[in-house]
């Protein structure tokens, strides 16, 4: 799902970009996946980032970055983000 919604992204095809990579965070949830389910809130953040949506892209960023070590590379891509927001 992650992989479809980002093709999905890369087309501009936002919201159907949001749906797949949605339900890969519900998997990852459902497994208990932290570093996954962090994963999949960066890639959120960035399409709403993409959307013009910054509200949205800062809350998946934050959790991105409360889900995981502060030196762990989805955090700071995460952190990264958003200071350009």
């Amino acid at each position: 799902y992650n992989n479809i919604g980002s093709i999905y992204q890369k087309l501009g095809q936002y919201d159907n970009a949001l749906e797949y990579i949605g339900r890969a965070l519900e998997i990852a949830t459902e497994i208990k996946d932290n570093e996954l389910i962090a994963t999949f809130h960066n890639r959120l953040g960035r399409v709403y980032a993409a959307m013009g949506d910054k509200e949205n892209a800062r809350e998946h960023f934050q959790q991105a970055i409360d889900m995981l070590p502060e030196d762990h590379q989805e955090a700071l891509d995460s952190k990264e983000m958003l200071i350009t927001l």
